[in-house]
């Protein structure tokens, strides 16, 4: 169940407006930067040895604050091959290109 009123497919498209690179140089190997994003939106990104590696959360525009991680786990059968739910849809997706610098 979603916890919040917002859809994946929803987050997945701010995600996809804000501007961040797929790289980032920084003091330190890991680090989460927010992006702006359309609308008010920000989202903020965790950067894993200076690269993209996942959705950390969401802001919407009133502030509040959106954890795609606290979303239930997608209910999978071990003896079947993975299904994506909308919990890995949007804390696994990727940028197709680097937006920024």
């Amino acid at each position: 169940m979603n916890p919040t009123p917002y859809t994946a497919d929803l987050l997945l498209d701010i995600a996809k407006s804000a501007p961040f690179p797929l790289t980032v140089t920084g003091d330190q190997w890991w680090e989460t930067i927010t992006f702006a994003a359309r609308d008010g939106w920000q989202v903020a990104i965790f950067y894993d040895g200076d690269e993209f590696d996942y959705i950390e959360h969401f802001v919407a525009p009133d502030g509040s604050l959106i954890d795609p991680w606290e979303w239930p786990n997608t209910e999978q059968d071990e003896d079947t091959e993975f299904v994506y739910g909308d919990k890995e849809r949007i804390c696994f997706w990727r940028p197709e290109t680097a937006g920024g610098s």
